[in-house]
């Protein structure tokens, strides 16, 4: 149960730090041009 609980904690925490880098990159002037023009 301890085990899980701390996975899980792991698992979101890696997932928060994942999504913060995906937002930083896309949020990047570059890449923002980038995906402006595919749309």
């Amino acid at each position: 149960m301890t085990i899980n609980f701390i996975k899980n904690r792991d698992m979101e925490f890696n997932s928060l730090k994942a999504n913060k880098l995906i937002q930083e990159i896309f949020s990047h002037p570059i890449m923002k041009n980038a995906t402006r023009k595919d749309s």
